[in-house]
């Protein structure tokens, strides 16, 4: 390592976000607002830049959604003012210099509103400097990325189970299955109790058209359990379904209060997941 240099590139989208701060701050407005939906490429190589000792020439591409690209003309000064951003916000010590910037299409992709990811980067930097900055860890997104796939598979398979007692309930008892399921008072009451709350706050999404929709993922295990002769036969025992439930509903407690997951809760989450799922697919295809 020459010079203190570490030669490794920044997180890309964080560096998208440095960017597009950078050049708001200096009133490229259009071009900070072009890059929200773009991707960012960082490409070094091996060739010293000879602006730095032993600095490597290093490329950025901005990649833009086609039909953006396509009514994009970008003048000889707001690409000097990108090629300016992007020095500024590559860390020094990175020993990398930004010698030439680019801008292409993105293949396969088109603009459908802000992109979530790509804007996240630029927001968290709003907190510089504030009080919560100094609490906020250095990987902060990309755990934010790890627990978004865990939520897709927690989910996924609540949901999963949620349409699977609709499907048995309505075959058994037609389309007023929740009222002749054995269902405890307390959840009868909770499900009223959020359908009235609902009402209310008219401008937030309906849960779903069904009851069953508005049961906490743990009272699920309940409901098959208190009405076990109705779906005895899609599973090997009762405690097998009853604890797969309680462990992937402690992982979701985790989430719901923005706490991080960890490697094991993940291979939980993801067992017992393709364990339901190959279960309930064995069973209706035997059926």
């Amino acid at each position: 390592m020459a010079a203190g240099f570490t030669y490794e590139a920044p997180d890309q989208i964080s560096y998208l976000g440095a960017v597009r701060l950078l050049l708001g701050k200096k009133g490229q407005t259009r071009l900070s607002t072009l890059l929200t939906n773009a991707s960012c490429e960082i490409n070094p190589s091996s060739t010293f830049s000879n602006r730095r000792w032993n600095a490597y020439w290093t490329e950025v591409t901005f990649r833009l959604p086609m039909d953006t690209y396509a009514t994009t003309d970008l003048g000889e000064g707001e690409m000097k003012a990108l090629r300016e951003a992007c020095n500024l916000a590559m860390p020094s010590d990175t020993g990398l210099d930004v010698m030439e910037v680019d801008v292409g299409p993105s293949l396969g992709t088109a603009t459908g509103g802000p992109n979530l990811e790509s804007t996240l980067a630029q927001d968290v930097a709003l907190l510089d400097g504030s009080t919560a900055d100094a609490r906020l860890p250095a990987d902060l997104v990309a755990r934010g990325k790890a627990m978004a796939e865990v939520y897709l598979y927690l989910y996924t398979v609540e949901n999963t189970l949620r349409l699977f007692i609709i499907n048995v309930g309505q075959g058994a008892f037609g389309d007023d299955y929740f009222d002749k399921l054995v269902i405890s008072t307390t959840t009868r009451k909770m499900v009223e109790g959020r359908k009235e709350q609902e009402r209310k706050t008219s401008w937030l999404s309906i849960r779903g058209d069904s009851p069953l929709f508005y049961v906490d993922f743990d009272d699920l295990a309940s409901i098959l359990q208190a009405n076990w002769e109705l779906f005895k036969g899609y599973f090997p025992d009762q405690q097998w379904i009853v604890i797969k439930i309680k462990e992937l509903s402690n992982c979701r407690n985790l989430v719901a209060h923005n706490s991080y997951v960890g490697d094991h809760e993940r291979d939980v989450i993801r067992v017992n997941f393709r364990s339901i799922a190959l279960q309930l697919r064995s069973s209706a295809a035997s059926s």
